[in-house]
């Protein structure tokens, strides 16, 4: 009983209609504010998010979470209306999240602008990677529909894309065995280790920030989590495995925390090598000390973080897990809000109130902003179902 019940039990997350896994919701919210406070450069509360915390960071948490929703998302789609209705819904969201991404393309460049304007002496040309775009203009916006050119810290979508273009051949491949999507995902992998293989980005000779070919593993991952535990897979598991598992799980996240490049950014430990070795993670092609780092914290969560626990529905974790529901306008939002901090904070030299001012506020901003989306998608569904109730009501008897 007590701890060995708790492991067992914990990882089950059977998700019906009346019963929401909200650790998805909450940890993919709490991603999306890392991802936002990582973003501001020069920012000091970058050191308590995920990539000064281990080897994985919020990108990570988002993907193999969206890996998880885009099953459950859509395989209801693939197993009762067919390959091809799973097909046109994925490609309904890819057309939604392909053009958020040229409004993001057309805002970080109005930004641009508007900064050089302003006359700030903020990198921001540098911070964006528009170096290419001023060099050779017509090469790179011919690139820019076809994801070919892309502003930093505008890559996280293309890779969405991307990957999500893959889940009705892994929802189809799931058919056969349900680890397949997973195998398929690891041979891309080895051959992008191996080979190299990614995709072009014009004016960066690395190709895509973050590599396809690589992360499909996570994304891929995260879609065969799901799957299983729609089964009960984890129910099953002896209890000495699941025990065993997590304290691996734990031994290799301190072993990433100590190992963590963030310690070394501090003058007495510039030199730290954990252990007499220090490890720099790739993160374009997600190597896998980073892949492993994930892994065990989503195994942690999983265990000693109940799928209904309250606080990620009350309270601060409520808000954060509203954020986690609205993804796609939070991600633009905190982008957005995240080159203006990065402006303020050069303007303000850094100093602590400014710090404050801009983290602390971007993620209050960041919250409101997903409780005033919920509350008129609230006020239009209840709407919609008072428009329904009097229609109902007029018919005649």
């Amino acid at each position: 009983m007590g701890t060995l019940s708790l492991m067992r039990d914990a990882p089950v997350a059977n998700v019906r209609a009346n019963a929401r896994d909200l650790r998805l919701d909450f940890f993919r919210g709490l991603a999306l504010l890392m991802i936002f406070v990582d973003h501001v450069s020069g920012n000091q509360f970058a050191a308590l998010t995920l990539q000064a915390l281990g080897f994985a960071d919020a990108a990570e948490v988002f993907v193999f979470i969206a890996g998880m929703a885009a099953a459950y998302a859509y395989r209801r789609i693939f197993l009762t209306d067919g390959f091809a209705a799973a097909v046109q819904a994925v490609f309904g969201r890819i057309r939604t999240l392909y053009l958020a991404h040229v409004a993001m393309v057309a805002g970080v460049l109005l930004f641009a602008l508007g900064a050089g304007i302003y006359g700030t002496d903020f990198d921001v040309i540098g911070k964006l990677g528009l170096q290419a775009l001023i060099d050779s203009p017509i090469d790179a916006i011919v690139r820019m529909p076809f994801l070919a050119f892309m502003p930093n810290y505008l890559d996280i979508l293309p890779l969405y894309i991307t990957l999500l273009a893959l889940v009705p051949l892994f929802l189809a491949a799931m058919r056969a065995h349900v680890m397949l999507p997973v195998v398929l995902a690891l041979l891309s992998y080895v051959l992008a280790q191996v080979l190299g293989l990614t995709f072009a980005n014009f004016g960066n000779p690395l190709g895509w920030f973050l590599n396809p070919f690589a992360w499909v593993l996570l994304f891929a991952g995260g879609m065969t989590v799901a799957q299983l535990t729609s089964e009960g897979f984890w129910r099953r598991l002896p209890r000495w495995l699941v025990a065993a598992t997590t304290f691996a799980a734990a031994a290799y996240v301190v072993f990433a925390f100590l190992h963590a490049v963030p310690w070394r950014a501090f003058p007495a430990l510039e030199d730290y090598a954990a252990l007499g070795f220090a490890l720099e993670p790739n993160k374009a092609f997600l190597s896998w000390h980073r892949l492993l780092d994930l892994l065990a914290k989503v195994w942690l969560a999983a265990v000693f973080i109940p799928s209904g626990a309250a606080f990620m529905a009350n309270g601060l974790g409520g808000a954060i897990s509203r954020a986690g529901r609205n993804s796609l306008p939070i991600f633009v939002a905190g982008t957005f809000l995240s080159l203006l901090g990065s402006v303020v904070l050069f303007e303000g030299d850094g100093a602590a109130l400014w710090q404050v001012a801009v983290t602390v506020g971007g993620v209050i901003v960041l919250l409101a902003a997903a409780a005033l989306i919920e509350a008129d998608l609230r006020s239009r569904l209840a709407a919609w179902r008072f428009s329904w109730s009097l229609a109902i009501s007029a018919l005649p008897r």
